[in-house]
């Protein structure tokens, strides 16, 4: 194969002006920083339709670009009923868990436990955190990588080692500021390359062929209501079923963007809370049709390689079509230039606005909630800035060694959430009972949250290996309630009790 593999000059060309755009924001962003809160929290003076676009950018991530790309190709269009219950759960997350973290100033969502709970409570959950974080955004950057191994043939350690260091240079330096507004660029440039994508394969196909194929082959189900005829488990164990996705969607979103400081740290750079509120609502009305182009664009492929059959479509040593790999091999072999190279900077973008902000959620959170209250506790500004740096290059590393290890998995999609959900559950029944109760301490939130977790890990260990016929969904489900219920138990300290609100 050439150098560039498949690559013309225009492609090259193209993605030349997207790493000159991002390096460019990078350098911009990075240059004012003078203190922690301005790397953590951009000195709360981002534009709300930035922390819009960052937020829709990382939700999305390379899960959405080639996974869920894969899910139109091999299922149909149910994956949409996660996102329906998702707008419910924001609306939430609004109204609750941004007035509660606006009005303390905290520069991490679990600095606020710390203030309503205390410091064993804190530092429990920012090590739920951080295990978990690194490892599902090591399952995003590892697909991502995939797809240009595919594309390009070159060693998947390669693009392993690509994608982390260009995210360590510009995250390193510009911290929160330069994941925002770089995630602005490649949330444009991933979803352009989407639909230039199916707008491509409509023209050649004909649009009319792509929807009567997929109708033929039962792809265009949306809302699935009731169980499929002859299925084996209960309803409440189908996940694909509109009830259980919904709940799903709902419990899942308050997790991921009122508990988890990837997602949450940008919500918290807004100047005041409205802002911030726009964005997360807003985020979910705009992310639907987002998903919906991804999933089109899988049936379009569908389409194609029906009408098609000399193309050869990536499959495994057992001859099985591997769904996840489907996008970047269309692009590699049927995408004239140009539009290659612009699909190959969306597959980069997509993986960039995944791994970028996990490095800095994970360096922000280990040195504001671990590093600054049990190591250095009144050191310099300049020195916890220069700690955070350090963080997002030692983060960085961690997760390509683990991404490097679960490289042969073979659906990311479903394992990504179901790996979420196995921390979510805990971090969310925590933050549940500090935002709505006036119960729990820091004695009761450590049997909570150690025993929450191990029975979450139980069941998706169970739900993996076949153990139980469960659907994944219910993890998170269980996992907060059972959470809440142990918190509960534990009285708050009198002090506490009567001067604490629900929304403190």
């Amino acid at each position: 194969m050439p150098l560039f593999g498949p690559f013309a000059l225009v492609d090259l060309l193209v993605l030349g002006l997207y790493f000159a755009a991002i390096g460019g924001i990078a350098w911009r962003m990075g240059k004012p920083e003078r203190d922690s809160e301005d790397f953590i929290v951009g000195g709360r003076q981002v534009p709300w339709p930035a922390v819009l676009l960052s937020v829709m950018a990382t939700e999305i991530s390379a899960v959405t670009f080639l996974a869920v790309t894969g899910t139109g190709f091999e299922s149909n269009l149910t994956y949409l009923q996660f996102g329906i219950g998702s707008i419910a759960g924001r609306v939430v997350v609004a109204i609750i868990f941004l007035r509660a973290y606006y009005a303390t100033r905290c520069l991490t969502v679990y600095g606020y436990l710390a203030i309503r709970f205390g410091e064993t409570t804190r530092y429990t959950a920012t090590g739920v955190f951080l295990i978990s974080r690194l490892v599902a955004a090591a399952i995003r950057l590892s697909l991502a990588a995939i797809g240009f191994h595919v594309l390009l043939d070159i060693p998947f350690l390669w693009t392993l080692g690509a994608f982390t260091l260009v995210a360590i240079a510009y995250t390193s330096w510009g911290g929160i500021k330069a994941v925002i507004w770089t995630d602005v660029v490649q949330a444009v440039v991933f979803i352009g390359g989407g639909l230039a994508a199916f707008l491509w394969i409509g023209a050649e196909i004909g649009f009319g062929n792509i929807f009567s194929t997929a109708g033929e082959s039962d792809k265009l189900t949306l809302l699935r209501l009731a169980p499929e005829a002859g299925a084996s488990q209960p309803w409440w164990n189908d996940a694909g079923l509109f009830y259980l996705a919904f709940v799903n969607g709902f419990v899942m979103i308050i997790a991921s963007l009122g508990t988890d400081q990837d997602l949450t740290q940008r919500l918290l750079t807004c100047k005041r809370v409205g802002e911030a509120q726009r964005s997360v609502i807003l985020s979910g009305v705009f992310g639907i049709p987002v998903a919906a182009l991804f999933l089109l664009v899988g049936l379009a492929i569908y389409a194609y390689a029906r009408l098609h059959p000399e193309w050869l479509l990536p499959v495994n040593a057992e001859g099985v079509v591997q769904s996840s790999q489907v996008f970047a091999a269309f692009i590699r072999d049927v995408l004239p230039a140009g539009l290659r190279g612009l699909l190959v900077a969306g597959i980069f973008a997509s993986a960039m606005s995944s791994i970028d902000s996990a490095m800095s959620a994970l360096a922000s959170s280990a040195m504001s909630d671990l590093y600054r209250p049990l190591i250095r506790r009144n050191a310099s500004e300049r020195h916890y800035l220069g700690v955070a740096r350090i963080g997002v290059a030692v983060f960085g590393i961690l997760l390509l060694l683990i991404a490097w290890s679960v490289r042969d998995t073979p659906n990311f999609l479903w394992l990504a959430l179901g790996v979420a959900g196995i921390p979510a559950g805990t971090l969310l029944g925590i933050f549940l009972l500090g935002l709505t109760t006036r119960r729990g301490n820091d004695r009761w939130n450590l049997a909570a949250m150690a025993s929450g977790l191990l029975l979450s890990t139980i069941l998706f260990t169970a739900i993996r290996m076949e153990w139980i016929g469960l659907a994944w969904p219910w993890i998170v489900i269980i996992g907060t309630s059972w959470t809440f219920a142990i918190g509960f138990l534990g009285k708050a300290p009198a002090a506490c009790a009567e001067t604490d609100s629900p929304h403190s």
